[in-house]
């Protein structure tokens, strides 16, 4: 089918804003909202509401084409189609896309589509859902005969010889023919006639986290000699094993997960989803150390797949969230027992061809205390699974507190509800649903140990016997006793608290049947506001209030910074060889800090600290060489040996020069001068007059010396003249002082640093960027944007 990407031209407004205004999609509908301070259990957002969203389109149709089909990758949430005022369809989940089908409906001539994203029943998330249309839309169009959407399907058969299975699902008469077609960087290597056919890869290249390699397959359906209709898709070559005796094998070798979880928002531009930030997202974790990212707790998107497959990572893409005990008033488990199917089918169906997709996730700490229930409803999804891919693992994500936990509302109840204001604030703002949990968890770890032992653990057989893997959140004590009742068990560390990241990788390299940790989290995400807040001489809250917006527990920041937590645990990897200075705040030095159990260190690289001179601050130094020497100014502070790959030193604060050694390499910091200046740092010069490419602007005060100026913080207003727009400029601090704060063309920097995001306009010319800040000389970049051949 000819694929049209149709993000262009649309208008929208919402339930209190009926003005309605030009929008290019994808578009998050929630950054529109002003936070409410006193959100009614606003923390699990960050304080942004819901509401009700229209979104409208006209267009011309021509007729020539017989048949049509709209596909939107995602809305969240409640939605509802209309062509030229009548229904045509909807979908409730707001995580998988879905099709409607406008063959025999649509006008010769003007149309216009409606679509209405319904997302005031409020709250109905744990985390920053983000509102409306904010995935892509696509039109596909062909004749009466044509190969279905996602109609190709690529199966690996073996790698010694490379061999595959492509079946095709197409529309069409007996006398149609298939041809099957595989390239690899434009050239033919393999072909064939047919639906289903078995096919030879000469000297091929197989897919892994280390060789990225991909293929593409085309089907071309043809009728006397006459192309009807053609498509493509890219896939890799691998195959996948597992048991507890080797692990978890691609190609036949085992692997072990360097894993992070994420959220779906990218920050400073929320939940809209585009290709090149999902591209700079996994290069970023790659970089960073990362092999395997669990997209938690939702299907991912097309484009952050693509990204996972052409970087090389390895993908836990997670169905849902809750079944059907309610975490929040109005979530999806209102809906689960009749849209399940639908939904985890609908992933399975994006995933197929993604070679980076390695396991499929059906619940993520759902409530399994009525075991009959949850036992039938597990052997179902994984049974459902199966029948659809039998090549890849299926796993659920436990938490041996919510196993034991349940909710004796009826879920569907709900649905009738009248609706109350997504906009009203409250008296408690604090997160619903698995608060307790959490909070045990937060508070009192130990707690775990008790009531989620391998007593309660085996009395949920039934709920794990059907899986290939047994995921365990913060559950690494039961590692050993797992194996030695279930030896032929295979588990894995699907969330885990980043403070043990030391201890439980050597745990997961001691043991072939766990086969990877997936800490919690890889990047920092908006919602669960300030689970990773630090306390100075008392301990916080699970989350914190407004302004808070940012969960704060990540290894990298909001704005796509490694921080000091991702350079240590890059380090336990063996990723990172030199040696890493972390300096905890001088302005706190003398108190005690008190860490969640989601964060792991509140130092930063920054030895800048003016007007705490002769203050005793606390210097870790991290490497995985067993010994480490610190310099101050030139003389050593000693020798030291390293303990979970960090040793810790006492400093008396005085500007200059901290230098770190270990096993030949170095690591320095220096103070930074007295001067500032504005830095635009661009990520790269160029980007694609397609009105979708980004371009990612990180603009920093330093000094002379280009060292930043950690603790001179300054308001930044950005201005853009030319063929780009900016869609998003913020900060990585956990409290966001603005009610609107990433939607507007001034931010604060924090830490020195602030993040602009440009977006290209679909023509060609030149970009000028210009910051300006109050008593600081002006700066402006020029940058320019270029066509190239469409892609969608």
């Amino acid at each position: 089918m000819k694929r049209i990407l149709w993000n262009d031209n649309w208008f929208f407004s919402s339930d209190i804003d009926p003005q309605p205004r030009a929008v290019r999609l994808p578009h998050d509908a929630m950054q529109t909202e002003k936070r409410v301070p006193g959100l009614k259990d606003g923390s699990g957002t960050g304080y942004y509401p819901g509401g009700i969203y229209t979104y409208t389109k006209t267009f011309d149709w021509d007729g020539s084409d017989e048949t049509a089909l709209l596909e939107f990758e995602g809305i969240y949430m409640k939605s509802s189609i209309l062509l030229n005022g009548e229904a045509v369809g909807g979908h409730i989940y707001g995580y998988t896309g879905f099709y409607v089908d406008l063959t025999g409906k649509l006008l010769t001539g003007r149309n216009k589509i409606t679509v209405i994203a319904d997302n005031s029943q409020f709250p109905n998330s744990r985390w920053y859902s983000g509102s409306g249309i904010y995935r892509d839309v696509v039109l596909h169009t062909a004749g009466k005969e044509y190969i279905r959407p996602d109609g190709i399907r690529v199966t690996t058969l073996s790698t010694e010889p490379a061999t595959i299975r492509v079946r095709v699902d197409a529309v069409k008469t007996e006398e149609t023919q298939l041809l099957v077609r595989i390239c690899k960087n434009g050239k033919t290597v393999a072909e064939a006639a047919g639906e289903d056919v078995t096919l030879q890869i000469p000297a091929a290249k197989l897919w892994s986290a280390e060789t990225p390699e991909l293929y593409d397959v085309q089907a071309v359906l043809m009728k006397s000699g006459k192309e009807l209709d053609n498509s493509e898709d890219r896939f890799g070559i691998r195959t996948l094993a597992w048991d507890a005796a080797s692990g978890f094998q691609v190609n036949g070798n085992t692997v072990k997960f360097r894993g992070g979880c994420v959220h779906h928002d990218h920050g400073v531009i929320g939940a809209a989803e585009y290709e090149e930030a999902c591209l700079r997202k996994v290069r970023i974790m790659k970089e960073s150390g990362f092999n395997a990212v669990r997209i938690s707790h939702n299907p991912a998107s097309r484009a952050m797949l693509r990204a996972c497959d052409r970087f090389g990572m390895y993908v836990m893409n997670e169905s849902f969230d809750t079944w059907l005990g309610l975490k929040n008033p109005y979530d999806y488990a209102m809906y689960f027992e009749q849209e399940w199917e639908n939904d985890l089918g609908a992933m399975i169906r994006v995933s197929y061809n993604h070679p980076s997709v390695v396991l499929y996730s059906i619940g993520n700490e759902v409530y399994l205390k009525d075991i009959p229930t949850a036992s039938r409803i597990t052997r179902a999804m994984v049974d459902f699974c199966h029948s659809q891919d039998p090549s890849r693992a299926v796993i659920n994500a436990l938490n041996p507190m919510t196993v034991i936990m349940g909710n004796s509302k009826n879920p569907e109840q709900n649905r009738s509800k009248a609706v109350e204001d997504p906009r009203e604030a409250a008296a408690n703002s604090g997160p619903v649903g698995s608060r307790l949990a959490n909070t045990l968890i937060s508070a009192l770890p130990l707690i775990m140990k008790v009531f989620g032992n391998e007593k309660a653990m085996k009395k949920r057989a039934g709920c794990m016997d059907p899986l290939d893997i047994v995921g365990l959140n913060y559950a690494e004590y039961l590692y050993d006793d797992q194996h030695k009742d279930y030896p032929a068990r295979v588990l894995c560390g699907s969330e885990t608290f980043p403070q043990k990241i030391a201890s439980n990788w050597k745990g997961v390299l001691a043991r072939p049947w766990v086969i990877g940790d997936f800490l919690w989290t890889a990047w920092d995400y908006l919602g669960e506001a300030g689970i990773g807040t630090v306390g100075y001489g008392k301990a916080e809250a699970f989350t914190q209030p407004f302004p808070v917006a940012v969960a704060g527990c990540s290894n990298i920041d909001l704005t796509g910074e490694i921080n000091c937590q991702g350079i240590y645990t890059a380090i336990v990897y063996g990723h990172y060889k030199k040696p890493y200075i972390a300096v905890h705040p001088a302005d706190h030095a003398g108190e005690k800090a008190f860490l969640g159990q989601w964060r792991f260190t509140d130092a930063v690289h920054s030895w800048t600290w003016k007007g705490f001179e002769g203050k005793t601050v606390l210097v870790d130094v991290y490497s995985n060489a067993p010994e480490v020497e610190l310099f101050q100014d030139g003389q050593s502070l000693g020798k030291q040996a390293t303990k979970d790959c960090k040793a810790t030193y006492e400093v008396s604060y005085r500007g200059g020069e901290l230098k770190a050694l270990a096993a030949g390499e170095e690591d320095v910091l220096q103070t930074a001068g007295n001067s500032a200046v504005l830095c635009l740092l661009p990520e790269k010069q160029t980007m694609a007059a397609n009105g979708r490419d980004l371009l990612y602007l990180p603009v920093e005060i330093r000094d002379e010396n280009g060292i930043r100026q950690t603790q001179m913080d300054r308001e930044i207003k950005l201005s853009i003249n030319g063929e780009a727009e900016l869609i998003g400029f913020g900060n990585a601090a956990l409290r966001q002082e603005s009610a609107m704060p990433f939607a507007t063309d001034t931010a604060l920097t924090w830490q020195g640093r602030a993040l602009a995001v440009l977006r290209s306009t679909n023509a060609e010319g030149k970009i000028t960027v210009t910051v300006t800040a109050e008593g600081m000389d002006s700066r402006s970049i020029e940058l320019n944007s270029l066509k190239t051949p469409a892609a969608v």
